[in-house]
């Protein structure tokens, strides 16, 4: 571990889905634990869910358990969710520096429901390209698991 390296937070991530469903549904799907778990690779994850709390991610990804932690940013309800994200492994030291942040906005427009993902800090464009990738997927499961529960 080279604890002068950190993340770089020029380095962003900027992506977009429109669903079909209730901006009251998208919002369920994003912060319910059980939803998460679909979504998020089978993540367990705990929280008190307002501004201020500590957020906890756990889990097992190719064999290897990981407890990755942050803390909730911003709760606005059915608008937006925030929160700083320090992942195992990123293999640094617990630091603010060694902290991405991810942003979730919604917006609603005639029956349709804009989400906005957005992740600052990473530690290299390779890892950005790869979690890239990831939040794609993330948000087709997050389309569908919202609109299935709008049927």
């Amino acid at each position: 571990m080279n604890s002068n390296q950190g993340l770089n937070h020029k380095l962003k991530i900027d992506l977009n889905i429109n669903i079909e469903s209730s901006l009251d549904q998208v919002w369920n799907v994003l912060v319910s634990p059980d939803s998460i778990k679909e979504y998020l690779y089978g993540t367990e994850t705990t929280s008190e869910w307002k501004k201020g709390s500590e957020i906890w991610f756990r889990g097992q990804w190719e064999g290897k358990d990981y407890e990755d932690k942050g803390i909730i940013l911003k709760f606005d309800i059915q608008k937006e969710f925030s929160y700083t994200y320090f992942s195992s492994f990123f293999m640094l030291p617990d630091l603010p520096k060694n902290y991405s942040e991810i942003v979730m906005k919604l917006n609603e427009k005639q029956g349709r429901v804009f989400l906005h993902i957005s992740q600052i800090g990473f530690l290299s464009e390779s890892q950005q390209n790869h979690s890239m990738e990831n939040w794609k997927q993330i948000l087709e499961k997050i389309k569908q698991l919202a609109e299935q529960s709008s049927e």
